[in-house]
């Protein structure tokens, strides 16, 4: 009997770099990616996530996306990456409740850590 592989929810970011990220996680981890905060609850919502990765300004300002990581982890207590080139963003994210705080370098890494996969 096959392991299941974790799903990742990833809302913003660019297709480029999606792609990039779903070449790095083949067979490892699937990644659904959402660009809106809308899509991303839909797509939440949906589906059983291992960890969820949410971009700054994903579609909105940061204070929706603090709301967003807020309502989220109400209900999911898993782990929350707070994207963003800026820092003080990915503090104020890491303040309404994402675990784990990076710029887009790092996501990777990141999700290897908390999934407990190998690059």
């Amino acid at each position: 009997m096959s392991e299941e592989i974790p799903k990742v929810l990833v809302i913003g970011g660019t297709e480029l770099l999606w792609q990039c990220w779903q070449h790095i996680f083949a067979g490892k981890a699937e990644l659904i990616c959402a660009q809106s905060l809308d899509k991303g609850w839909e797509m939440f919502m949906a589906n059983d996530f291992a960890a969820i990765v949410v971009e700054a300004l994903s579609g909105g300002t940061i204070a929706d996306t603090e709301d967003f990581v807020r309502d989220i982890r109400v209900g999911f207590d898993g782990p929350i990456v707070g994207l963003s080139t800026e820092l003080t963003y990915r503090t104020r994210l890491q303040g309404a409740g994402c675990s784990h705080k990076c710029g887009n370098a790092a996501v990777p890494d990141i999700i290897c850590m908390v999934l407990g996969i190998h690059r």
